[in-house]
């Protein structure tokens, strides 16, 4: 059967015992930075009195995020914890998962997160096409319990907070914007100057604005390409005459998945990840004929703290 080990690392500010201390909190009940308890308000879970001894463990249960034990394994004081992972639902497979510390000085530490173990038989018929949809998924999911644990031992530390705003009705609204077709990186230094270059137009020509935003009408998460419009939501529709190289087009109404985001544009793929992954849990289907929106409620021109950026990601829905 095919073995993977995905693993992603991250530096943060605070003492190893401390470090040590809140991993061992992902087997308590109270445990608040995992990457996917807060996405069920309603799940069940129950532990073991301990959460620092071998055989300590936690399970859960949700409609949501399925059924599963985690187990610890061994602890290797201020070195290395292994867990025994089991998930049951949505179906069987058991695993391993690792957190692997490495003290640079007293303040700081490396911390690298993995997952290892093999794809149960009936997943082994799937193409690499998949399987790397699969090896983004669980790697967002390590870097956002990350980023969330660092947030919970320094106060500097970047924050990411999450809404579920689920199923919602949008009317017709109309934009205009600039296209683009490109790679991840070139995207997110397009996107600001294109934004700068709306808003001047806009501003000239007296267009009442709503809010700015991206439609994506192609994406490839592999190769992290993509293509689309940025552009501003316009309160009323013009006919103002704009430059050669702008669109006008309308976002179409239906129905829409929605999450809200509060946290820095440098974790969007992770935003993305959990609201596809939620999209599935909640057994929607993708209209893959609309496209795909971003709004940005709080952003660079409004908010100098990306800590304080709010982004809603829209996906259409059948």
């Amino acid at each position: 059967m095919p073995k993977y080990n995905y693993e992603v690392s991250l530096t943060i500010n605070s003492n190893i015992e401390h470090i040590q201390d809140e991993i061992l909190k992902i087997l308590s009940l109270e445990n608040s930075w995992d990457p996917w308890t807060f996405r069920d308000p309603q799940i069940t879970l129950q532990s073991s009195a301990s959460t620092t001894e071998s055989g300590a463990w936690k399970s859960w249960k949700s409609s949501i995020i399925g059924e599963g034990r985690i187990e610890l394994d061994f602890n290797q004081d201020y070195k290395q914890i292994v867990f025994n992972l089991e998930f049951i639902k949505p179906f069987k497979i058991h695993t391993k998962a690792y957190f692997n510390l490495h003290s640079k000085d007293d303040s700081e530490v490396k911390i690298t997160w993995g997952i290892s173990g093999s794809l149960p038989f009936f997943l082994t018929w799937i193409s690499k096409k998949y399987l790397k949809y699969f090896e983004i998924g669980i790697k967002a999911d390590l870097r956002l319990g990350l980023v969330r644990l660092a947030s919970h031992l320094d106060p500097n530390a970047d924050k990411i907070d999450i809404k579920f705003i689920g199923q919602k009705q949008i009317n017709t609204r109309h934009y205009f914007g600039i296209p683009f077709d490109c790679h991840k990186e070139s995207l997110s230094k397009i996107m600001p100057l294109d934004l700068a270059e709306l808003s001047k137009i806009s501003n000239e020509l007296k267009i009442d604005i709503d809010k700015s935003i991206a439609l994506y009408t192609k994406i490839d998460p592999i190769k992290e390409m993509f293509q689309g419009y940025t552009a501003l939501e316009i309160k009323f529709p013009t006919d103002a005459s704009l430059p050669d190289n702008f669109i006008r087009g309308y976002i179409d109404a239906g129905d829409y998945y929605i999450i809200e985001v509060k946290g820095s544009y440098d974790y969007m793929e992770i935003y993305w990840s959990i609201a596809m992954s939620m999209l599935r849990a909640n057994k929607y289907s993708m209209n893959k004929e609309k496209a795909c929106l971003e709004e940005y409620i709080k952003s660079p021109s409004s908010e100098s703290n990306p800590n304080e950026y709010i982004t809603r990601i829209l996906i259409p829905i059948r």
